[in-house]
């Protein structure tokens, strides 16, 4: 298994040695370190067993997967989830699956799942009060629970090359750019993301049926150059939102108010994670005319928003798929539900110290490009 040993030190040495003692950064950076390093263990131990019990994994085929890619805020949650509604077809990762990526951890899950079916499900409602009690905290931004789709990042974390670490050590300057692989070392962010397909491989010979990997990230707008070389087939579905509207959600951390409350909405740390924010729309635009245009389409979001039943048919147009009736139902039947909900997530770039001219000079190209600044015309679907 990989780790970027790099980050574990200095984001230590920054949170602990460079930054005015506050005692609830100390114990949760370290509460935190100690449960990475025993879940990163204990993963790895699977990942042993698996070379004794489950050989096979090695063999087992990443065919054309499919990648939901944007910035935060952006629609890819709810892309995913309709998308995975075509279950014979799409195999989406299921947080659980990302936590335990070694085959002999997952069969053994899947075993005690069939056991507590037999026995009332009892182990699956106290799952799920864990999943409330976990994530609950989230609920009214980004619906998270161990049996549901979820963010790739939840196996990046394991390399700690990847975005969510940010959520603990807020310390850009300090860090290699977790945030960005295409701007590490080739060597180093094609071990990042070969241990991403060493840990698809493995989750597709648990699940068996020889399903498409269907995943959504949105940091791997910064790792896009590694993923294409790594899954040369693979296939891309690009939100894109309004930088006026994403970003502000981007910057919108309350976990570090809780272990550094020194920093403030407009601080150095916001106006860092704004850049870097900026930098996946710049390296997306690009990057994407290199990909095949059979292999990749670019949404927006307000479309996607407007109509998702025809954003999907588009989607499969461009990838050659079939809707059947079956998907086609439970589509329809999804996009009424979601007909009923109404975030309550509102923030702007004012908040965070920003403002337009911020914006044109961050992204004046990339908005004009997408059809957001006023000499463009809206890209067609």
């Amino acid at each position: 298994m990989y780790l970027h040993l790099e980050t574990l030190r200095k984001a230590l040495r920054t949170a602990l040695l460079r930054r005015p003692f506050v005692l609830r950064r100390w114990v949760i950076v370290l509460g935190f370190t100690l449960l990475f390093l025993v879940f990163w263990c204990f993963l790895a131990f699977g990942r042993l067993l698996d070379q004794l019990f489950f050989a096979g994994w090695r063999r087992q085929p990443v065919e054309a997967p499919v990648f939901i890619v944007a910035t935060p805020r952006s629609g890819t949650t709810f892309m995913q989830r309709l998308l995975s509604l075509d279950s014979a077809r799409f195999k989406p990762l299921l947080m659980y699956e990302m936590i335990f990526s070694a085959v002999t951890w997952l069969k053994l899950i899947q075993a005690a799942g069939r056991i507590d079916r037999a026995f009332g499900r009892r182990g699956h409602r106290f799952a799920e009060a864990i999943g409330r009690r976990a994530f609950g905290g989230w609920d009214g931004r980004h619906t998270m629970r161990l049996n549901l789709p979820e963010e790739d990042e939840a196996l990046y974390i394991f390399t700690l090359v990847t975005e969510a670490l940010y959520l603990l050590f807020p310390y850009f300057q300090d860090l290699p750019p977790i945030g960005f692989a295409d701007a590490l070392p080739l060597h180093e962010a094609d071990r990042v993301v070969g241990f991403f397909r060493e840990s698809l491989q493995r989750i597709l010979f648990a699940a068996g049926h020889g399903r498409t990997a269907l995943t959504k990230s949105t940091c791997s707008l910064g790792r896009i150059r590694a993923l294409r070389r790594a899954f040369p087939e693979a296939r891309f579905i690009h939100l894109v939102r309004h930088p006026a509207e994403a970003i502000p959600s981007l910057l919108n951390m309350p976990t570090w108010q809780v272990h550094s409350p020194e920093i403030g909405k407009v601080s150095p740390e916001t106006r860092a994670y704004a850049r870097l924010g900026a930098s996946w729309y710049r390296h997306m635009l690009a990057e994407a005319p290199a990909i095949p245009q059979d292999r990749y389409i670019l949404v927006r979001y307000e479309d996607f928003v407007a109509d998702p039943k025809a954003t999907v048919e588009c989607i499969y147009a461009r990838f050659g798929f079939h809707i059947d009736r079956s998907f086609a139902a439970r589509l329809d039947a999804a996009i009424a539900e979601a007909k009923r909900y109404r975030s309550n997530t509102r923030h702007t770039l004012a908040e965070y110290g920003l403002d337009e001219t911020w914006l044109q000079l961050e992204l004046g190209e990339v908005m004009a490009a997408y059809g957001y600044g006023p000499r463009a015309t809206a890209p067609a679907c």
